[in-house]
């Protein structure tokens, strides 16, 4: 089965479930996680690859790291990345 084919209404269901109201409350107020929790745990055959292990090699804060630590509440966050970066001599 598939959670998209569970009814809305545990009184739609065809079995006998104990605190069926509850659960089916609670599935429909984290629908949007349980999809989510069953795509991180889905295996994407087709998902990128890397070619050479050197391409793991961190070379750097990359310029969209400035808008991604403001919207984290971490605004010094890319200036580390980048004092850190030029500790390393990262190329």
């Amino acid at each position: 089965g598939h959670l998209e084919d569970i009814p809305a209404g545990a009184d739609d269901w065809d079995i006998t479930v104990r605190g069926a109201g509850k659960l089916a409350r609670t599935l429909h107020d984290n629908f949007s996680d349980a999809l989510l929790f069953r795509r991180i745990a889905t295996i994407e055959y087709d998902a990128p690859t890397i070619a050479d292990v050197d391409e793991l090699e961190w070379r750097g804060p990359l310029p969209e790291l400035v808008d991604l630590a403001a919207s984290v509440d971490a605004p010094g966050l890319a200036e580390r990345a980048t004092r850190i970066a030029a500790a390393r001599n990262v190329r």
